[in-house]
């Protein structure tokens, strides 16, 4: 138990010294912030997403799914005659844009309980009905009229594949707060069909069977006949979730490394504040204080900086989650699936992870200073010397432990094979392994380098070999701030070289991928299910132009396979884009001629990855007439989605889904200099025909790499906040150096020694703390980058991506380590340089 006179001793230290406990709680903050905000942002579209998939499958346990051009809506009446007392409702879905947002458009049988969600079937009103009676109306959720200003009886412009609607708002449906509605908007089911050009056809059937009614669903499946499938609802959309959950992983443990980076300030701080007392514990023990008590009170202050600092940072990571919401919520609408996020989730999971994370942490990182306050004997405590001397002592143990971890880590990545987690824990592992060999390392190139200064050096330059070796001479202090650094810098450089690597891959598979001259699509097809087909006599008029050597038609189905519902890419494959399937697997000739003579698929190297598939293997896909069986021939390289992909010639599709549609052309012209003329040529072909978009191939590249950077945009959000907290970390270390040195800087006062030579001094020992930092945490980055890109993001993604180790990442982390150590410099030069010697010398 501790006594209150000992706490208050102890804490006299803290209200004279408020900068350490301030920076401590600094630290704390920010690393729970970050921590907080990537919860919010990943629960928050997790959120989303689950009532994205409640809106389209209400209350539905099952759906029949059809073909990919929908269900003839004749099948809907075949179907409730032969199961009369099944609940099934038709439904019609698709997306359109109003004010800049992507809106899902759901038509549905308003008098159906078989897809109402519990929500939306509590709120419907008189007005409801009016969807029957009047064309073009829709009913608007309450929260989204608000926020859209949007009022009964107005009319809406909606865009449709780049085609302008006018539709009329006839009432409210949802609640009026936290509805789950918001982002759509409902329709009768004909009103639907007409706006999204799906007349006669309906996209599913959803069914309710109670779950004990496995005579019902057997039945269903052997009445239902060939192309068409009965899915459950529940298994759909927890595959649907699954995709992103390699995203969110990847999110969480970036977090965590600033959170780990914080722990290296939180055990600077604690460090420092019991090496700055060790005076007064000294006095304390010799006059009785037990050990328990030294040991317990270190342990108390520690907590109660980390109730505060925690509490702050759960509050600024509410903040800062908004915004990671937004970077989130894009980049899932990019790489995944259309989403709509407008509000943020707060739960007590969250912050009780937050408080946790922050109190446990700052605890584990107070141990070791605690231990070391508690174990000294009183009559050696207050000697600054003997304190360093043990730690010097010690620093062979710690740098062996951390050999031990980086070793463990190298194991754990060769017996996990394909988990994600192991792999973060190898990353971990080694990150603080090399962390703990830090000190060692920076001790050695402080003397050594004192010693070459000493040798080659004039006597006016002793102030500055003072300054290099003083590292040494106080590493228990530098030793941390530098390991925090090289955490921080290496981070830097390990997230710079992985998006570098990538970007570079990207852009090189965009221009083998993207060989064709002009691109011709529908405007805005916001969902890869709601395409827009191409009117087929401009695509005859569009092939007819003179200087066209080549057209290749593309249109993006979901088919369902006994791999679950893939994404597939049906071409008319022509020669000239045989090149832009770059092959990681199977023989580029054999494989192609196969392909064409539609006697096989290629598969994206994603695909192949997260399902076990190689070259021979085949694929089986359930079309109109039944199964069917086909080769995958190649195994392509490709980076649009992680879930991954199947090419499918047109010839294949055609046979056994029946629809010759495309919704893109890509030319490939005779004469690469006519471009602009047969760009012309092309507009006014479609000048008449709303909703077209004619691009060339620099504007496509260029759309992908601008999507690419702003998906990233995130880490890069990360990488700033852990600079922040290594900044924080070397700005307490000069902080107590200026404490600490006190006496010394007061003695070389007296002595003579100029104000600008003590600003000289603290300049060149921060700047060289900053150097050591930046090239320490240059192997490390690099280390880093190789785990992330060959290891974590193909567990993650199945991408396989080129190293690629620029200079200019290099630099800039080296510049960022060297440029914050001196900023961080400013303040305790100035404080050293105007130091009194007569008050520095002066016994407190």
């Amino acid at each position: 138990m501790v006594t209150p006179i000992l706490s208050r001793s102890i804490w006299k230290y803290f209200f004279k010294h408020p900068w350490v406990i301030l920076l401590s709680i600094i630290g704390v903050s920010i690393g729970v912030a970050v921590v907080v905000s990537i919860d919010i942002a990943n629960t928050s579209s997790q959120k989303a997403f689950e009532l994205s998939v409640e809106n389209l499958t209400g209350t539905a346990t099952h759906q029949i799914i059809g073909s990919p051009l929908g269900i003839d809506e004749d099948f809907y009446l075949e179907l409730k005659m032969a199961f009369p007392e099944l609940e099934a409702s038709p439904v019609v879905e698709g997306y359109v844009k109003l004010n800049r947002e992507t809106i899902q458009l759901m038509g549905l049988d308003i008098f159906s309980s078989s897809y109402m969600t519990d929500e939306m079937s509590g709120t419907f009103d008189t007005s409801a009905l009016s969807l029957l009676v009047e064309p073009n109306t829709v009913l608007i959720p309450r929260v989204m009229a608000e926020r859209m200003n949007i009022g009964t009886g107005d009319t809406i412009a909606i865009s449709i594949a780049g085609i302008e609607r006018e539709i009329k708002v006839i009432g409210y449906v949802g609640a009026e707060k936290g509805s789950s509605l918001d982002g759509m908007l409902v329709a009768d089911i004909s009103t639907a069909q007409e706006l999204l050009s799906k007349t006669g056809v309906i996209d599913n059937i959803s069914l309710i069977i109670p779950e004990d009614d496995e005579d019902t669903v057997e039945a269903l499946e052997k009445w239902l006949p060939e192309g068409i499938t009965l899915n459950s609802t529940a298994a759909s959309n927890e595959s649907t979730l699954k995709m992103t959950s390699a995203f969110q992983t990847n999110l969480t443990a970036m977090s965590m490394l600033a959170l780990l980076v914080g722990m290296f300030l939180i055990y600077n701080t604690m460090t420092f504040s019991v090496l700055q007392r060790r005076g007064l514990l000294g006095s304390l023990r010799v006059l009785g204080a037990t050990r328990r008590e030294i040991f317990t009170e270190v342990l108390i202050e520690a907590a109660i900086i980390s109730i505060i600092g925690t509490g702050i940072g759960v509050l600024l990571g509410i903040v800062l989650g908004q915004g990671m919401v937004k970077l989130v919520a894009s980049t899932v609408d990019s790489l995944y699936f259309t989403l709509t996020v407008t509000s943020f989730e707060l739960s007590s999971g969250i912050f009780i992870k937050g408080i946790l994370l922050g109190v446990i942490t700052s605890l584990v990182a107070a141990f070791i200073p605690a231990l070391e306050a508690a174990s000294s004997r009183p009559q050696i405590v207050r000697f600054r010397s003997v304190i360093e001397s043990l730690a010097q002592k010690l620093l062979p143990k710690i740098a062996l432990a951390g050999l031990g971890m980086m070793g463990l880590s190298i194991i754990i990545l060769y017996l996990s094979e394909r988990s994600l987690i192991a792999g973060f824990a190898s990353l971990f592992l080694l990150v603080i392994g090399f962390a703990l060999c830090v000190p060692v390392i920076a001790e050695f190139i402080s003397k050594y380098l004192g010693l070459f200064m000493y040798k080659v050096g004039s006597k006016t330059s002793a102030l500055y070999k003072m300054a290099v070796t003083g590292i040494a001479g106080s590493i228990s202090r530098t030793g941390t701030a530098i390991a925090a650094m090289v955490v921080a810098i290496s981070v830097v450089i390990g997230m710079g070289i992985m998006i570098e690597s990538f970007r570079d891959t990207v852009e090189l598979w965009m221009q083998q991928a993207v060989q064709g001259d002009i691109y011709i699509n529908t405007m805005e097809n916001v969902s890869s299910t709601a395409e827009t087909p191409l009117p087929e006599d401009i695509i005859t008029q569009i092939a007819a132009l003179d200087g066209i050597e080549a057209t290749k038609g593309l249109k993006t189905v979901f088919l369902e396979t006994n791999y679950g519902r893939a994404e597939v890419d049906v071409i008319t494959p022509v020669e000239q884009c045989r090149t832009e399937y770059q092959l990681k697997s199977g023989n580029d000739l054999k494989a192609w001629e196969s392909l064409t003579n539609g006697e096989a698929v290629y598969i994206s190297e994603p695909f192949a990855y997260k399902h076990g598939l190689t070259v021979g293997d085949t694929i089986i896909f359930t079309a109109d007439e039944g199964e069917r069986e086909y080769a995958i021939s190649g195994i392509y390289y490709d980076y649009s989605t992680d879930s991954g992909k199947v090419i499918m010639p047109q010839s294949i599709y055609l046979a056994n889904w029946h629809d010759s549609t495309i919704a893109s052309l890509g030319l490939y012209l005779e004469n690469e200099t006519d471009r602009d003329a047969i760009m012309n040529q092309v507009k006014a072909i479609v000048a008449d025909a709303a909703g077209i978009t004619v691009t060339d191939s620099f504007t496509i590249r260029a759309d992908v790499l601008d999507l690419f950077d702003r998906t990233f945009l995130i880490t890069r959000v990360l990488e700033f906040l852990a600079i922040i907290v290594a900044f924080i970390g070397i700005l307490s270390a000069l902080m107590a150096y200026q404490l600490e040195k006190i006496k010394e800087i007061g003695i070389l006062r007296a002595i003579g020694v100029t104000p600008r030579q003590i600003w000289g001094m603290t300049s060149l020992q921060t700047g060289l703390m900053g150097t050591i930092s930046g090239l320490l945490a240059i192997p490390l980055g690099i280390s880093m980058s190789v785990l992330l890109i060959k290891i974590i993001n193909i567990r993650s993604f199945g991408w396989s991506i080129q190293m690629a180790i620029g200079a200019g990442t290099i630099m800039e982390a080296l510049a960022i380590a060297i440029g914050a150590s001196l900023l961080a410099s400013v303040y305790p030069a100035w404080k050293m340089s105007k130091t009194s010697p007569a008050e520095a010398l002066r016994e407190e």
